[in-house]
């Protein structure tokens, strides 16, 4: 897994001293394509140009990871024990979740994450905030926002391209899908 340089996070900092992302880092997430898996080893993109035409969860889906906090490399064991951590609260809470996966578009950096349904933006930047991340996504039918966990950002891009297809196209993951909620 290859991290963003930690230089790209720094553009000031929040009242609560957290770094803000700057400009670099924020286009890097608002560029990631965030895959959902749609029933056991089967995903789909829910953004970009073969994004899913209907979302496979009630809107709005927040997608949010434990891995990384603020963007600082830990160890696999690390990420997989704190995945399993937001799984399990999640679990517990009885919202609607899906294992997803935030990735570049060259696919050289990736993070584990819960897509969830049933939560309000406030709630979903709650967990966001306990896991130390720097943001989440809210992905609607239209929009997939990017939102700053300690910061008042927030941008919207279009959650489907032009020219995307309606198809429902989904794809097995070998080996290299996330590894099972608390790792396999």
């Amino acid at each position: 897994m290859v991290t963003i340089d930690r230089a790209l996070h720094s553009a000031g900092a929040t009242a609560s001293g957290q770094p803000v992302p700057s400009q670099v880092l924020w286009r890097h997430y608002l560029n990631a394509v965030i895959e959902i898996e749609v029933s056991p080893g089967r995903w789909a993109n829910l953004n970009g140009s073969d994004a899913l035409g209907v979302l496979p969860l009630p809107a709005p889906i927040h997608v949010i990871t434990a891995c990384n906090p603020q963007g600082r490399e830990r160890s696999e064991a690390s990420n997989r024990a704190a995945a399993a951590e937001l799984a399990g609260e999640l679990w517990v809470s009885g919202v609607a979740m899906s294992r997803a996966l935030g990735r570049s578009p060259s696919g050289d950096h990736s993070e584990s994450s819960v897509a969830v349904s049933g939560l309000s933006r406030q709630e979903a930047l709650r967990l966001g905030r306990r896991y130390d991340q720097i943001a989440i996504y809210e992905v609607t039918a239209d929009s997939v926002i990017l939102v700053a966990c300690d910061a008042e950002r927030v941008e919207a891009v279009e959650r489907r391209s032009t020219g995307a297809a309606d198809s429902q196209a989904t794809r097995s993951r070998g080996e290299a899908g996330p590894a099972p909620f608390g790792g396999a």
